[in-house]
């Protein structure tokens, strides 16, 4: 008989793991999430050629009942919450609705449907409150200090009844503090990895806290959805306390991930009393002794590898704008090399991934679209987006789908990164053009020259650098990368060199091009990328950077590079005779912030471009 597991709450972190693991175990899975123009599939991005979700909300009584004939589970698990606890004493209702009353309504719907599928209850700690004793374990009295410890207790002794009444096979599980990468910026252990991460990265210069002796047992998401699964595989159904036994304070969790990065946390944690609870619960530590012993578990992960995991993944999330062009899938295939999160924006019907938002700059930021984004809560927006090609941008000033674009769209993503919470910096991509044209005895272009650009485009990144700066006293963070020629894998033959590799990989006989007595700075894009995201790590805000190779080379070159390639030499004749002079990057401001950096040779970019335009036919 195949397994089919239904989880609410699949968006949550711990339904995000109990999904990865559910899917290597050979589970068929199923998701629920709550009806909304835009559905926050960041944590799920990897799995949602591989899962299938469904509307739903534990609210609606009715539309649960549909569900679970509809997909016909084994296993439920009831992930969906209102899970933060400050917010529950803000809107204390709804967390009674949510957390306390909708275990009651999938629990008839499972009593309704098939009293055959297993349940599982995700309980909490939050139960415990102002503890009896310690360690706490499945016996120790509950005395809930929030509203939402308070609606847990609920859920549980719901689960228990419902056990006991229908003879279901419903399990609760009293999961202590349990934190990955994927948590959410409100929960204390990603408020201070992600703060720990700003400030060793120069964007943050303190952190708030409340109650710094709050003790709690912490422990790694990822573990604690295996015990899930076990609960659900016992012979018979009970309930069991998931903790890893140790308690650390909140002061030990900021020494712990401010030491990763090399920081003393006495020099940047100030207490705030705005961040006290107004019934704090001041120590939990479960005893998980019937889990190790029933069920055979016991956690992997200790604290500090958690803590030193959550801070290396705060080191950067990026919004990516124009993802699904050249340079955009470049550059997020290299930001999630990199350990980093990544969201883009797309025009058109085809996203890169799920978590992707499509949206048309050329108009402002939806509410939907900034909510989404005020949850992935990114540090810094790649400014990409763009029209470029001359046909389109217009021979001397910008067209009005140009401006459109270029520059109003610029304006709408920086009142985007204003907007956000987490301030996001902008990294905007901006063009060699603006510097105009150059002689033979002058090429290089330094980034306090005085511009000359022409043509639209060239118009247009100016005008929209001049509004970036504009902002800066809004307090928008800006850095603005002025990128030269570049060329790789997969880049359209509208440019020169895939249009090239065409006519090499499939000439029989002479070719025209337009010149062979061009120079102009040619990077690889892989390098450009990298440059991109360590000016994001290093570069001071509010500057100006050439990204280029700083080395000439003319079209002649890469002509004779590609017949090398080919290993057969294509006759080619030039429209044009007459030599040009493109700028050629002056980079020494750009080594200055970063550094020297090791290029991709130009025969090795070639190869990469001439390579992709054979295998495309």
């Amino acid at each position: 008989m195949s397994r089919v597991a239904l989880i609410t709450g699949i968006t949550g972190q711990d339904g995000a793991y109990l999904a990865k693991f559910l899917l290597a175990k050979g589970y068929t899975v199923h998701g629920m999430v709550r009806r909304g123009s835009t559905l926050p599939f960041e944590r799920i991005a990897d799995l949602t050629d591989k899962i299938e979700l469904h509307q739903g909300d534990l609210l609606d009584q009715m539309a649960l009942n549909r569900l679970l004939e509809h997909v016909q589970p084994t296993e439920v698990y009831n992930l969906a919450a209102q899970s933060f606890v400050p917010t529950s004493f803000d809107q204390p209702i709804l967390t009674g609705e949510v957390t306390a009353l909708g275990v009651t309504r999938i629990l008839e719907a499972v009593r309704t449907v098939d009293t055959n599928i297993r349940f599982y209850q995700a309980s909490s700690s939050e139960m415990f409150g102002k503890v009896c004793e310690e360690p706490q374990d499945e016996n120790t009295p509950f005395w809930p200090r929030s509203p939402y410890g308070v609606s847990k207790m609920y859920g549980h002794w719901m689960t228990v009844n419902y056990r006991e009444s229908y003879d279901l096979f419903a399990c609760s599980g009293i999961l202590f503090n349990h934190e990955s990468p994927l948590r959410g910026l409100e929960f204390v252990t990603r408020k201070v990895t992600n703060a720990v991460a700003k400030i060793a990265q120069g964007e943050q210069k303190e952190l708030r806290l409340g109650n710094l002796d709050a003790e709690r047992d912490w422990g790694f998401a990822g573990d604690y959805v295996e015990a899930m699964w076990l609960m659900l595989q016992a012979k018979h159904p009970n309930d069991y306390v998931i903790a890893t036994g140790i308690k650390h304070t909140v002061r030990e969790l900021c020494q712990v991930a401010f030491e990763h990065v090399g920081l003393d946390w006495e020099k940047y944690v100030v207490v705030d009393e705005r961040f006290y609870r107004p019934a704090d619960v001041n120590t939990l530590c479960g005893d998980a002794t019937k889990a190790r012993d029933e069920l055979g578990w016991k956690p992997k992960t200790s604290f500090q590898e958690l803590v030193h995991m959550m801070v290396d993944t705060d080191m950067q999330r990026a919004l990516v704008t124009g993802i699904n062009g050249f340079v955009g899938q470049h550059l997020a295939a290299y930001l999630r090399s990199c350990g980093d999160e990544v969201c883009g924006t797309y025009v058109g019907s085809q996203p890169s991934t799920p978590t992707d938002l499509k949206w048309e700059i050329s108009q402002p930021a939806t509410p939907s679209i900034i909510d989404t984004l005020k949850s992935f809560a990114p540090d810094v927006i790649y400014h990409l987006a763009a029209i470029s090609h001359p046909g389109s941008c217009g021979d001397d000033l910008p067209t009005e789908q140009c401006k459109a674009v270029n520059i109003l769209g610029t304006r709408h993503v920086a009142e985007l990164a204003l907007a956000l919470p987490s301030e996001p910096k902008i990294l905007f991509i901006s063009s060699s053009k603006v510097y105009g044209s150059r002689t033979a005895d002058q090429p290089w272009a330094k980034e306090d020259d005085v511009l000359q650009p022409k043509g639209g485009y060239a118009h247009s990144k100016w005008a929209a650098e001049n509004l970036l700066r504009d902002r800066i006293s809004d307090g928008l963070k800006v850095i603005i990368a002025r990128a030269f020629n570049h060329t790789g894998p997969n880049q359209s033959s509208i440019y020169l060199v895939p249009e090239w590799c065409q006519k090499v990989a499939s000439a029989e006989g002479p070719q025209v091009v337009r010149s062979l007595n061009t120079s102009l700075d040619l990077s690889d894009v892989r390098d450009v990328v990298r440059i991109y995201r360590m000016l994001v790590e290093k570069a001071p805000l509010g500057e100006t950077f050439n990204v280029g190779s700083g080395q000439p080379v003319t079209t002649a070159d890469i002509w004779d590079t590609l017949c090398a390639i080919r290993g057969q030499v294509v006759e080619v004749s030039a429209e044009k005779l007459e030599a040009s002079q493109q700028p050629i990057a002056d980079v020494t401001k750009l080594h200055e912030a970063i550094g020297p950096l090791q290029r991709i040779s130009l025969r090795e970019t070639l190869e990469g471009v001439y390579r992709s335009v054979k295998a495309a036919g």
